[in-house]
């Protein structure tokens, strides 16, 4: 019939599926299971038989809370979506509101919120403020929408300070910054949009400097391109590429001497587990003399853009 619904894969392969209370039973409905943390809480969101969304949390024994962000509205394509879940159980997402704008907000492991929107964020239908993901320190990232739909990323620090930014050779109407994880160290990770609309992928420290990349074989062409959105302490990125054929692929990447984020990256050829936001579907393989794998037909996938661990100044 259609609809989603959620599931865990503990590390033995053991899959268990689940379905929020309320979740709707047909296309377009259903559980969807956004992001999970060391103690196997699950966050996300489930879309109800009116369309309305609602954000939940699952524990690690299979008991889900659902809730409401405040100012969110219940009606069709309206409500409460939940993308992150930190260590702490705090929840980063955004909320849609009456006239279908978009805002931010951080709840807490005993249920309080605290919403926001970032400074130049639109206040029409639309636009607004997405929180994507929250780290252990409670820093979340994420992006706007202002009020051109031009796309920005931002950093929104424990206390509220918030710091938007932008990749280099972002586009400007319908296209910029989307920044989609963030690492223990504050780093984060995402993709952007040029003119063309073509996607780039990124990563940002914590003294603000950006590198871009482009997967060897993503498309050139609109809507194609390089799609960031997972990042680990060690700036390891993941995420998926779309060919010139509008296919999905996933890979992994290692740098080598004439790609390195910075000098002295020699090639690696180190393939290990992910600690992301994000699920990852790994592969044991041998890399390519040109430090990159396909992984083949498996659609959507994920890619590991592998750095050392020092090769991005700024994180330790």
């Amino acid at each position: 019939n259609g609809a989603s619904h959620g599931f865990v894969r503990t590390s033995n392969g053991t899959i268990q599926t689940f379905d929020a209370s309320g979740a709707g039973t047909v296309g377009q409905q259903g559980t969807f299971a956004q992001s999970v943390n060391t103690s196997g809480e699950i966050a996300g969101y489930d879309i109800d038989p009116n369309y309305a969304y609602h954000g939940f949390l699952r524990s690690s024994s299979g008991t889900i809370t659902t809730f409401e962000a405040p100012g969110a509205d219940t009606g069709a394509y309206h409500g409460t979506l939940c993308f992150g879940v930190n260590d702490s159980g705090e929840i980063a997402g955004p909320y849609v509101d009456v006239n279908h704008t978009n805002h931010g907000f951080v709840r807490a492991s005993n249920a309080t919120f605290t919403t926001f929107d970032a400074p130049g964020a639109g206040s029409g239908s639309g636009q607004g403020t997405f929180g994507t993901s929250i780290n252990d320190g409670g820093i979340v990232t994420g992006f706007y929408i202002d009020p051109n739909s031009a796309y920005y990323g931002f950093v929104r620090e424990a206390d509220g300070a918030i710091t938007s930014f932008t990749a280099p050779g972002s586009g400007s109407a319908n296209a910029g910054t989307y920044s989609y994880a963030i690492n223990a160290g504050g780093g984060v990770a995402g993709f952007y949009t040029d003119a063309s609309f073509v996607s780039h992928g990124f990563m940002r420290n914590t003294a603000g400097t950006i590198k871009t990349f482009d997967v060897r074989g993503a498309g050139t062409g609109s809507y194609q391109g390089t799609l960031s959105f997972g990042l680990n302490a060690s700036f390891e990125v993941t995420g998926y590429y779309i060919d010139s054929a509008a296919v999905f692929h996933g890979f992994f990447e290692v740098y080598n001497s004439t790609n390195a984020l910075s000098a002295g990256v020699g090639a690696q050829s180190v393939c290990r587990p992910l600690n992301c936001n994000r699920m990852l579907w790994l592969v044991k393989s041998n890399f390519t003399a040109t430090g990159q794998k396909d992984l083949g037909d498996r659609t959507p996938s994920c890619f590991l853009h592998r750095s050392a661990a020092n090769a991005f100044p700024g994180e330790h």
